[in-house]
């Protein structure tokens, strides 16, 4: 089964984000909470890791293990809550976030990974790593209504 995000949320999408590049890193700085991020993989077979993270979530992808991560900051403690999965390959994601929550589409929606998350402030910033190996990088932020 895929799951894909509804059509009308990409009428919400509003300005693109630049971001700094800094080596194999992309940087975006104090961006608003609620964004898109897309990432397509321009050769998946040369990406050994990908991570992609904020102060309060990471994502993360090793193709010689096969596996996925997603870390996030505990409501309860200052330990991270991990879940760990089998991900055979990894071309793309989109990353949907608003105030509390993620929605996170991997391989066009064949893995979908939803969460809450605890922000501690009105604004983030976010990291790509590898980001030479990417194809497309791109940042919106949604507007409100």
């Amino acid at each position: 089964m895929i799951q894909r995000p509804v059509k009308e949320l990409y009428e919400l999408l509003g300005q693109s984000i630049q971001g700094n590049i800094d080596g194999e890193k992309i940087i975006f700085s104090n961006i608003s909470r609620c964004f898109h991020l897309s990432v397509d993989l321009k050769d998946c077979q040369r990406a050994k890791q990908i991570k992609i993270h904020s102060d309060e979530w990471r994502f993360e992808y090793n193709s010689e293990n096969k596996t996925g991560l997603f870390a996030r900051n505990s409501w309860v403690s200052e330990s991270e809550e991990i879940r760990l999965f089998n991900l055979e390959s990894f071309e793309n994601i989109e990353i949907w976030s608003d105030n509390s929550s993620l929605e996170i589409f991997i391989n066009g929606g064949q893995d979908v990974l939803s969460s809450r998350i605890f922000p501690k402030t009105d604004v983030l910033s976010l990291c790509i790593e590898g980001a030479g190996l990417y194809s497309s990088v791109q940042l919106n932020e949604i507007l409100t209504v």
